[in-house]
């Protein structure tokens, strides 16, 4: 398991790691700056892990923002066992899941599903084969490159690629990684919550109801 520490999304606005080599943003600076944080934290979390660790940790952060933006959205229970996040057996207990329940729950755009789906499938081949693969495996590389298919985020982007990193397979994927990370969690202030449902008709006392609404002045058309 990733270290709690990593899971969190308090990032600090400046890049640290930008600033000591003297970068200067200019390339959308408001969402750049904003995208950068996320590299930053990626870079100096990540920069130094194995290939495998650096998938890992990638996914679960993904993860996490995706519990995060559900929970977000959801109605909260009335009771803990009641929770859909409690049970061992959630239908939301997989990366996969959630993946697909913001989407369906208009959270995330159907690119963006299509490309965590990558992620995901990426994390489980590094998982179950811890020394055989790398981000210069072909079939790694083609997945990453996958990733930025549709987005051409990095082909659009050069300065912000370029400031990142050397070029390669390692830092395009924590660079495709940023941006996603920074979509989920800078749009949780946005999510608006579900509305919890009102009583159906068989628990309403309607002619109770009716009196109330008369004692407060509202009027009723009873034709």
């Amino acid at each position: 398991m990733p270290n709690k520490a990593l899971l969190r999304t308090n990032f600090p606005l400046r890049s640290k790691f930008a600033a000591e080599r003297g970068v200067t943003f200019t390339l959308r600076r408001a969402m750049s700056e904003l995208t950068d944080k996320y590299w930053d934290r990626l870079h100096l979390e990540l920069g130094h892990e194995s290939d495998r660790a650096i998938v890992i940790v990638a996914g679960a952060l993904l993860d996490d923002a995706l519990n995060e933006t559900i929970q977000a959205y959801l109605v909260p229970a009335e009771k803990k066992e009641w929770c859909v996040f409690s049970s061992v057996n959630s239908p939301v207990s997989s990366f996969s899941s959630r993946i697909n329940l913001c989407f369906q729950l208009g959270l995330i755009s159907n690119v963006m599903q299509r490309d965590l789906h990558i992620v995901r499938k990426l994390r489980n081949d590094f998982a179950h084969n811890p020394f055989d693969l790398s981000f210069e495996t072909p079939s790694v590389a083609s997945r990453i490159e996958e990733l930025d298919r549709v987005a051409n985020y990095r082909e659009r982007n050069p300065e912000a690629r370029e400031n990142c990193g050397p070029l390669g397979t390692k830092h395009d994927f924590i660079f495709a990684i940023s941006w996603r990370l920074y979509n989920l969690t800078e749009s949780l202030s946005d999510t608006k919550p579900a509305k919890e449902h009102g009583p159906e008709f068989g628990y309403v006392d309607l002619e109770a109801l009716g009196k109330l609404l008369e004692k407060h002045g509202v009027e009723i058309d009873k034709t």
